[in-house]
Formats: C-alpha cells, structure tokens, sequence
C-alpha cells in the first residue's frame, strides 16, 4: 500500500495542473470542449463544477490516452514499449539522486513541483479559446510524455536508492 502511494505522489507531483492555478483548483474548473464536445461552468447542490471535460482532467489522462491508446491498466505494457527508445535519455538528463535527509527530500520534491509548475506558462498549457483539438493534442502530447518518463525514471531512482 505504501508503495502504491509513492508511486501515485511521484507521479501526481509531475502532472503540471497538481501545480496549477488555485483559483481554478488545478484546471478543475477550467472547462474546455475536448474534441469537440463542448463543456461549461455548472453548479448544483453549491458546487461547482464542468457538464463535460476539464483542463485537469484532460492532462491527468485524455491528452495520453488520445495520443498512445492507453486506457486500461492491462495497456501498459504497450505504453511502456512505446516510450521505451527516450528512456534512456531521460534517465540520462537526470541530476543523481542523493537525498538522505528530509532537507534534502523536500528540496528534490520542490525542484520537481516547481519544473511541473513551469510548465504551465512555458506550454501554454491555459487553451486561449478553450477548445482541446488534435492540434493542441499534438502540441502538448511531447511534454505529458516526457513527464510520464521523468516520473518513471524518478521513481526507480527512488525505490534504488532506498534498497
């Protein structure tokens, strides 16, 4: 279980709308027409929310899914084969991982929420027109990759050095 929850933090904390905006909770409210269907700002029972897809939404999943086909936990394999030829690049690019004190954790954790965070502005990651077509799947598809493959690589950094 604990294994489970560092998996999921490390690979939250590399999604950049975990690091976004408050206002918009992180894109949650950031409604946007995914491929044509259209979504908006609704409220009911005093919560607010979007009739069909979000930002948040669409990074913490359609962007991947619509890009590679994964859907299903059984895919991954498939994924994982696609990504395989830029993994050894990223892990390349990566600085070792040294921390030993909980100092030094917080600063690798802030180095990784501050490079998400970044990317937002950097990616123009907001849709000007709120609209969320192929070519912003194109366009934006790169980085949620290269953010897969720095978890992963990140991960398995972490689980060697805690051997």
């Amino acid at each position: 279980m604990a294994l489970a929850w560092v998996a999921h933090l490390v690979g939250d904390i590399h999604q950049p709308l975990h690091a976004g905006q408050l206002e918009d909770r992180g894109g949650n409210l950031t409604c946007v027409a995914w491929m044509g269907e259209p979504s908006q700002r609704i409220s009911s029972n005093g919560k607010v929310t979007c009739s069909g897809a979000n930002l948040h939404a669409v990074w913490d999943g359609k962007l991947l899914e619509a890009a590679t086909g994964f859907v299903h936990p059984g895919d991954a394999p498939v994924l994982a084969q696609q990504l395989r030829p830029l993994w050894r690049r990223v892990q390349d690019a990566e600085p070792p991982l040294t921390a030993r004190t909980s100092a030094e954790w917080r600063s690798v954790v802030e180095r990784w929420h501050n490079e998400a965070q970044a990317l937002i502005t950097w990616e123009h990651i907001y849709p000007s027109n709120s609209a969320v077509g192929p070519g912003y799947r194109q366009r934006h598809y790169p980085t949620v990759r290269l953010q897969v493959l720095r978890a992963a690589v990140r991960l398995a950094a972490m689980l060697r050095q805690s051997m």
